[in-house]
Formats: C-alpha cells, sequence, structure tokens
C-alpha cells in the first residue's frame, strides 16, 4: 500500500468517526430542568422566603428510605392542616419525575412506596402552604 492509499483511508476512518459522534450526539437527550424557567427563575425570591421561613424547623425535617418505603416527617406545628407538593426531580432523566400531593397524618408523616421509583439520585422538594406562609425544603435522596 502506498501513502495516497494510506492518506485516503486515514480520511475516510476520520471522516466516519466524526460522523458517527455526530450522529450519536444528535440522538442523546437534553431535557431543561423546566420548561418554564424563565417565569420560575422571576419567582425564585418567593422560593427563597419560602425556605427562610423552614429554616427554624430544618432539623426536624426528616426524609429517608426505610426498606421499601420513604418516610417524611414533618414537626406538627408547620404541616398539619397544610397544602402541598412533594416533587421527586430526577435531574438525568425528566421522564422519572413525579409529583405527589403532601397528606401527612395528625403526626406530621408520610410513607410513600419506594417499589414506583427507578433507583438512583432524586432531589426531593416540599412546598407547603398553612395559615397564608408558604414553605419550601429540598433534600437529596438515593433510591
Amino acid at each position: 500500500m502506498n501513502w495516497g492509499k494510506s492518506i485516503v483511508l486515514a480520511f475516510v476512518i476520520f471522516i466516519g468517526f466524526i460522523m458517527y459522534i455526530v450522529i450519536r450526539s444528535a440522538q442523546e437527550s437534553v431535557d431543561l430542568v423546566s420548561e418554564d424557567y424563565y417565569n420560575e427563575e422571576l419567582k425564585y425570591q418567593d422560593v427563597i422566603d419560602a425556605e427562610i421561613n423552614t429554616l427554624p424547623f430544618k432539623d426536624s425535617i426528616r426524609i429517608e428510605q426505610i426498606a421499601q418505603t420513604i418516610e417524611m416527617e414533618f414537626p406538627d406545628e408547620i404541616i398539619v392542616d397544610a397544602e402541598g407538593e412533594i416533587y421527586f426531580f430526577r435531574p438525568n432523566d425528566i421522564k422519572l419525575d413525579k409529583k405527589i400531593l403532601l397528606q401527612t397524618d395528625v403526626n406530621g408523616l408520610q410513607i410513600i412506596g419506594a417499589d414506583q421509583f427507578i433507583p438512583g439520585m432524586y432531589v426531593v422538594k416540599v412546598n407547603w402552604n398553612k395559615n397564608g406562609k408558604t414553605y419550601f425544603y429540598q433534600q437529596n435522596i438515593f433510591l
């Protein structure tokens, strides 16, 4: 084989490699954290205020996996008769995100079945409203 054929072969292999990379990158999904990220950014001060409201109770809030359940425990004074939601955010796949209605018992405990989640890392975002005051708590959990 002479140098001319070797150079052409090297170019063909290089072009093939570049085409492979382009095709693979076009097939990779890139999900936004939120489709409505601009409006959420404008309302972010509300989230900061809700986190400040939660700060005195932060050490009393517990979210952990026990066996096949996820136990969430909140202080009675901020959760009883509150309305809100729990958002399980999966950073690497938007299709695995879940929203669950916040429904604690009289002791401030909510139990969720872990079998409805694909194993991996989730960011648990809990926001609720009680007596016109908003609260927000966020924690990473590995299921």
